[in-house]
């Protein structure tokens, strides 16, 4: 799917505790809000957010601020495709992939 005016924000569902968890994200919308009171919100493993930052301190400071309370799925390290990469669950069950190109200069 292609078209230059179309934009894809994700949205996430949570369990009464939405207001602690909703994010601003530079221009990014990342919309979200509680679930129906009689349909409780199941966390899955099909979907994670990819963050791709420009700077390697922003990559890692994103990184950090995530994976604090939550779980490291992949740690925060350079990879075999010339990035600076690390996956989590943060402290409500969202899944985040954080990516920082590396510059081989």
């Amino acid at each position: 799917m292609q078209g230059s005016d179309t934009t894809l924000n994700p949205y996430l569902a949570f369990n009464g505790n939405c207001r602690d968890a909703t994010l601003t994200f530079g221009d990014a919308i990342i919309m979200a809000s509680d679930g129906m009171p009689e349909n409780e919100v199941v966390f899955g493993n099909s979907v994670s957010l990819s963050i791709a930052a420009l700077a390697l301190e922003d990559g890692e400071r994103i990184f950090n601020n995530l994976s604090a309370g939550g779980t490291i799925v992949m740690p925060w390290e350079k990879t075999f495709w010339g990035a600076m990469f690390g996956m989590c669950k943060d402290k409500f069950g969202i899944d985040w992939m954080v990516n920082v190109e590396l510059n081989d200069e």
